[in-house]
């Protein structure tokens, strides 16, 4: 169900924001794994040097995912869930063959894939919900009329208000 209004600016501040979220969402799994490769260490603390970069972009990553909440339009469907999952699978086939540097054929294959399923899942966390009459979820069933709201049931439940 849509929180809110779909107004012209709330579908533009929902398409900046998924265009923000695309590559962040494919970046925050990735850098978990780039971390540890992370070249040349830095004396004399290298993991101080690492976590100095890494963790106010961890920060700015998660920030920018929580613009997502922000947005009337978003919503997790199955879709979503399915699309994050293959861009895990495919960067578990990339680790299986040694998360090279995109350089041969194999990886630039599996990074693209990647970065476009990050894209598919940010989208299909914005498409409309249908329901079982292939409807949006926000528009009235076909053939019904506005329906008038329910009554006040107050404190008692009896479906009177209990002012006069």
């Amino acid at each position: 169900m849509v929180r809110g209004p779909s107004t012209f600016w709330a579908k533009v501040v929902s398409a900046i924001t998924a265009a923000a979220a695309g590559p962040v969402i494919f970046e925050l799994p990735f850098d978990f794994i780039v971390m540890g490769r992370v070249y040349p260490p830095i004396p004399p603390h290298p993991d101080v040097y690492r976590a100095l970069f890494f963790i106010p972009f961890f920060v700015l990553l998660v920030l920018t995912l929580s613009l997502l909440t922000l947005s009337p339009m978003m919503q997790l469907a199955r879709p979503t869930f399915y699309c994050f999952a293959l861009m895990l699978l495919v960067f578990a086939v990339w680790a299986l063959i040694g998360f090279g540097y995109p350089s041969a054929p194999g990886p630039i294959v599996l990074n693209i894939a990647g970065k476009l399923l990050a894209f598919v899942t940010a989208l299909t966390l914005f498409w409309p919900q249908r329901t079982r009459d292939n409807v949006p979820a926000s528009a009235p069933a076909p053939g019904a009329s506005r329906a008038e709201p329910a009554p006040d049931r107050g404190a008692t439940g009896s479906g009177w208000s209990s002012a006069g």
